[in-house]
């Protein structure tokens, strides 16, 4: 079981989570949904023991949690993919990880059976799909068989096929006792994981399924768009007051502005879309090659979004270090 009780967690003068209280509890699979940025993986990291909290505490299995990470036989998490050994195989990976923390080297075959990665577990990690390397992050999370197991972002990089199998799966761990927490900014895939669901938005819980209220379309309050004239829409969204964050597939995601306005603008200002739904809502996630890492690039509201320093295809008549020009 996790308590966390006034939980609050700082980067600097920064507050990524704020006041959170909240009950995790065994025999099942908790779902916390927010956009990126909302404080879902600062709050895995304070109950990891990662982070030492400003404020408040946390407990797991009745002991707390003071700024020391947990050993993987009490609490299993999955791995950042980018920090994953692209050159090693998945059966190397994980050989290490269980040596490391004196885990018996039998349990490596059998976690790769529950992901169905035996058959690719002698492959680089390099060649692995999004997917695949999503599922390798399950199996080194169940590595040490912990009571405690916490899965960042398993929702948004699993195929939609695979959804279900993994549903069955971790609900039949939950069904022995467990205490499982998955986060994701897609509320289609996670509710096919998990049985609760927690919304947080700027560091605040703001919904929770067991209150029995039902959830709100803005909870978490972002849309994806997309278009082949994203440049254009992004400046016209942010002179609308929207957040806009540009993704590594030249999509938007648009915060502070709901659909229909965001369909609204596209019209006036002759914008053809080709997508307009919810990042949060949307369907299955892309399987694929994962992508090679990107900046994120924000537009913080009223500035000229595209005004970064970040290089991105420019068209004719932009600035080639892909920085936009002088006047604004």
């Amino acid at each position: 079981m996790i308590i966390a009780e006034g939980l609050t967690g700082s980067y600097g003068t920064v507050s990524a989570v704020q006041g959170v209280s909240l009950a995790v509890r065994p025999y099942e699979v908790t779902g916390l949904l927010g956009r990126p940025g909302a404080g879902k993986s600062t709050l895995l990291r304070l109950i990891l023991g990662d982070i030492v909290p400003t404020e408040g505490s946390v407990a797991v299995q009745g002991r707390p949690v003071r700024g020391r990470r947990h050993p993987p036989q009490r609490v299993g998490a999955s791995p950042d993919p980018a920090s994953l050994p692209l050159s090693r195989t998945a059966r190397e990976h994980l050989g290490e990880s269980a040596a490391a923390a004196g885990i018996a080297r039998a349990r490596v075959g059998i976690v790769l059976q529950q992901v169905a990665l035996a058959s690719a577990a002698r492959r680089p990690v390099g060649t692995y799909t999004r997917s695949e390397r999503a599922r390798l992050g399950v199996a080194e999370a169940l590595l040490g068989d912990p009571p405690v197991i916490l899965l960042d972002g398993l929702g948004d990089r699993l195929d939609g096929g695979e959804l279900p199998r993994f549903g069955a799966l971790l609900n039949g761990l939950a069904g022995e006792g467990r205490t499982i927490m998955v986060t994701g900014r897609a509320l289609r895939p996670l509710t096919a994981l998990t049985g609760r669901l927690v919304v947080v938005r700027d560091g605040r819980l703001v919904h929770d399924s067991d209150d029995g209220r039902p959830l709100r379309p803005d909870a978490a309050d972002t849309v994806l768009v997309r278009t082949p004239l994203w440049q254009r829409l992004a400046y016209a969204l942010a002179d609308a007051g929207a957040r806009v964050r540009l993704t590594d597939d030249d999509g938007l995601e648009v915060s502070d502005l709901g659909r229909d306005s965001i369909g609204a603008l596209a019209r006036e200002h002759g914008i053809p879309l080709t997508s307009l739904g919810g990042a949060l809502w949307g369907g299955d996630p892309r399987d694929g090659a994962v992508p090679p890492a990107a900046p994120r690039r924000e537009v913080p509201s009223g500035a000229k979004p595209l005004a970064l320093a970040v290089r991105f295809p420019w068209p004719s008549g932009g600035t080639p270090d892909g920085e936009a020009g002088a006047g604004g």
